[in-house]
């Protein structure tokens, strides 16, 4: 079972997280916080389906106390490991982004340069961060500066020697996200990757009291376009308190397709008579 809470409440994490500077003085680290909501869930094969990742456990002797969450940023989720190692607790994220994903400031600037693979350390936290074509990676600890440096490099090169099969990467994951149709300007749809395909879920609200929803398993077929032949049409109503009333199929048109013209997928080959040609833009 999944647990939502909010990243300022993970307190080890913000402090094996917090601001640091490259190799220079001793200034006090400014921590902070971020809004986006982190997600916990029970294991490291759990964490890897949530974000498309492969995450290997290094061969460390030791680990303890694991856990596994990731973070929504929107457009991408960080999946964090964590764990500890000799009384030390490590923090462990890889996201598919240029963006700064370690969470390290000091005067509210990142430690990390953009794009940087680089190693930074203070008296309070050793931390490292690199890239390569799956993705950028971030291992940080706080040790209050009684590690030696061996200790933490000797663990971050497991890391590192795993992290080229840290990503499984399919031809569906760029599918992935929320589409708004442009014909009707009332419909909604989500892909999400499965892999070797993906599930598309079209809704479209008639009233506040009834939604209908298309739901289908696409893939590509030997003409280049997005089959299905599991479609399901339902029809759910709803209370005037929000709540479902009825949730009811109204209709099974099994076969169909979409194809995919410049980043938006086109329902040309809709049998239903309500979705034919179908745009759908990714927000």
């Amino acid at each position: 079972m999944k647990k939502l809470v909010c990243l300022i409440s993970i307190v080890m994490m913000i402090i094996s997280l917090s601001g640091c500077k490259k190799e220079k003085g001793n200034e006090e680290p400014v921590i902070s916080g971020l809004s986006n909501p982190v997600t916990e869930v029970n294991t490291l094969e759990d964490l890897n389906g949530e974000c498309n990742t492969s995450i290997l456990k290094p061969a460390v002797m030791g680990i303890s106390d694991e856990r596994y969450s990731y973070i929504e940023m929107g457009t991408y989720r960080i999946a964090q490991y964590q764990f500890k190692v000799n009384g030390y607790e490590y923090t462990f994220r890889t996201a598919q982004t240029s963006e700064d994903i370690s969470g390290i400031y000091v005067d509210e600037k990142t430690a990390f340069e953009a794009g940087e693979t680089d190693y930074v350390k203070t008296k309070e936290l050793k931390a490292i961060r690199w890239f390569n074509s799956n993705g950028q990676f971030v291992l940080a600890v706080y040790d209050n500066g009684d590690m030696k440096e061996e200790q933490f490099r000797n663990i971050a090169d497991e890391f590192i020697a795993l992290s080229e099969a840290y990503f499984e990467i399919s031809e569906y994951d760029e599918l992935s996200g929320s589409y708004t149709e442009e014909v009707s300007l009332n419909a909604q749809a989500k892909v999400y990757s499965n892999g070797d395909n993906a599930t598309v879920e079209v809704s479209l609200r008639n009233d506040d009291s009834s939604v209908c929803t298309w739901t289908m398993t696409i893939a590509y077929n030997q003409s280049g376009k997005l089959g299905y032949s599991d479609m399901i049409k339902t029809l759910d109503t709803y209370n005037e308190d929000g709540s479902l009333k009825e949730c009811n199929v109204i209709d099974a048109i099994e076969y169909g397709y979409f194809t995919l013209q410049n980043g938006k997928l086109i329902w040309e080959g809709s049998n239903d008579p309500d979705t034919v040609e179908w745009v759908f833009a990714k927000k």
